[in-house]
Formats: C-alpha cells, sequence, structure tokens
C-alpha cells in the first residue's frame, strides 16, 4: 500500500535522492515503528485474555481437551494453531519444576498428556506420508 501510494513522490531538489521508490523504505521503517508501538499497546489486553482462556481450557479437564482438539484442527489451516499449543504444551501445570503438558509428561506427572493426546500418530505418520507423497508427486529430474 505504502508502494502504491508514494512511489511517485518528489520531494525538494535537497532532498531529491530520496524521492520516488526510494522513500518507500523509508515510509516503511516508521510505518513498522507505528504500528510496532500500537501493538505494543494492545498486545497486553490480548495477552490476558489469551493466558485466561489457557487457564480456563486447562482447568477443564476433558472437556477442555476436546475443545483444545478441535480449535487446534480449526486452526491448522491459518496456521494459528501454534498460538493456541504455546499455553498448555509449555505452560500450564507444574510437577517437580516442569511446567507445560509436554514437561511434565516428560517428567512422569501421571496426570499430564491430555493435551498431546491424538498428536502422536499425526506426527509419527502422517507429516512424513505427505513428504513421501510430495516426494513421488514431484517430476523425477525434480527430487
Amino acid at each position: 500500500l505504502l508502494y502504491q501510494k508514494f512511489y511517485r513522490t518528489k520531494l525538494p531538489d535537497w532532498a531529491g535522492f530520496f524521492s520516488g521508490r526510494r522513500l518507500v523504505p523509508i515510509l516503511s521503517a516508521f510505518a513498522g515503528l507505528l504500528i510496532g508501538i500500537v501493538f505494543g499497546l494492545i498486545w497486553p489486553v490480548l495477552g490476558a485474555g489469551l493466558h485466561n482462556f489457557g487457564e480456563w481450557l486447562v482447568g477443564s479437564g476433558a472437556v477442555g481437551a476436546g475443545i483444545f482438539g478441535v480449535a487446534n484442527r480449526a486452526l491448522i489451516p491459518v496456521g494459528m494453531h501454534h498460538l493456541l499449543n504455546s499455553f498448555p504444551w509449555f505452560q500450564a501445570g507444574e510437577y517437580n519444576g516442569a511446567h507445560g503438558d509436554i514437561a511434565r509428561f516428560l517428567a512422569g506427572d501421571p496426570e499430564a498428556g491430555q493435551f498431546m493426546t491424538g498428536f502422536f500418530p499425526i506426527m509419527m505418520f502422517a507429516l512424513p506420508a505427505a513428504c513421501l507423497a510430495i516426494v513421488h508427486c514431484a517430476r523425477p529430474e525434480r527430487r
């Protein structure tokens, strides 16, 4: 958007070197700075909301794990499932100094693992199978 609007902009002669296409990266830097400030002000509210949702999800037991599984599958097409995974997998709960479902499971917590249920077959078989399918569908000279 910035490029389309400012790539033909003419500056005064003393700043003429920065006219046109050279102006766009400079404006992009300032726009990025402003967007960063805005997101810095907005994030505490969003972060608190995500944290509270994660706490509720973990505290809901099997129902929360079911909602997590459905929401995780729903968010995969847009890549936002990583945001949902981060709280239960890496922060929720504590067992002998280990935090998060994965670390607690590896530390031997008998209560851990409900947020990893169903992921093992996908990670161990579906992802390698998808890679194999991509390789087999590629033309022989491009493998």
